[in-house]
């Protein structure tokens, strides 16, 4: 199943070029689900005529959906703070309140500045990938909304938030840098997973890790790293990121999802 998020316009009929793109068997979609004010997201069953590289959409992701699971149980996963060695296992942090007294430094800028010294790798292995089609660096803005509707309040100052998704990125890195949050703020969570070795490598979800990251600090995921889509949090209407990512253009080889039903949940806190 083909999993497309593609961005529209007010002035741009997205739900009725879809609906003809149906009748015309162009794109046969299992279901169309509204998942913020400006994207939409689509599940695409495939058939001989469905080739999501002709897809007639504008600023497309094309993911690929290869698992759909259900959780016989409730998972909980409670949020930590985000420090470079709790997230080590999933992949790389940039935090330097945390990492100026132990990273290799230099001056840079006639001494105005230190630099910090490779602080996280940028792997492009496409060159392995199936198709060979080798993916180009792209940096990518995220305009990322918090999903209110998932998350529910709890007693005192508690949030869970109920995730579905688990996505990775087989050949690349893949960093995210907010912009615009202050330092101290709490402003978003991320949630990865280790492989399953004995799984087909999907996700462990019963191992899932979840951290609360402040507004100065990114990550890198490691390539191939399980992780939920970014959880923007707060009381602002939104929160951008700049990312980098390598692309082919291939939708099994950029990017592969497993959808979970009924879902798991991450709880965290802004104290």
């Amino acid at each position: 199943m083909f999993h497309l998020i593609f961005s529209y316009y007010p002035n741009y009929s997205a739900f009725s070029e879809l609906r003809v793109m149906r009748v015309k068997k162009i794109c046969p979609y299992k279901y169309i689900q509204t998942f913020t004010q400006t994207h939409i997201q689509v599940y695409i069953q495939p058939t001989t005529t469905t080739n999501p590289q002709f897809l007639p959409f504008h600023h497309s992701r094309i993911m690929v959906v290869i698992k759909e699971l259900s959780l016989s149980s409730c998972i909980l996963i409670p949020a930590q703070p985000l420090t470079p060695k709790s997230f080590a296992k999933f992949g790389y942090v940039f935090s330097a309140d945390e990492q100026i007294q132990t990273a290799k430094t230099s001056n840079a800028n006639q001494g105005t500045a230190v630099k910090l010294l490779k602080v996280a790798p940028v792997v492009n292995n496409s060159s392995h990938a199936p198709s060979g089609k080798l993916a180009t660096a792209n940096w990518n803005i995220f305009r990322c909304t918090p999903p209110k509707k998932y998350i529910v309040r709890k007693e005192h100052d508690q949030q869970v938030y109920t995730g579905r998704v688990l996505e990775r990125h087989p050949y690349s890195t893949q960093t995210f840098v907010p912009m615009g949050r202050d330092a101290s703020e709490k402003a978003f969570v991320v949630i990865c997973a280790p492989n399953d070795p004995n799984f087909d490598n999907l996700p462990l979800v019963e191992k899932a890790e979840a951290f609360v990251c402040r507004g100065d600090q990114s990550v890198t995921y490691a390539a191939g790293t399980w992780h939920a889509p970014m959880v923007a949090i707060g009381s602002k209407g939104h929160l951008d990121f700049a990312v980098l990512v390598h692309e082919n253009g291939v939708p099994n080889e950029d990017c592969q999802e497993v959808v979970y039903s009924p879902g798991f949940e991450v709880s965290f806190s802004y104290s």
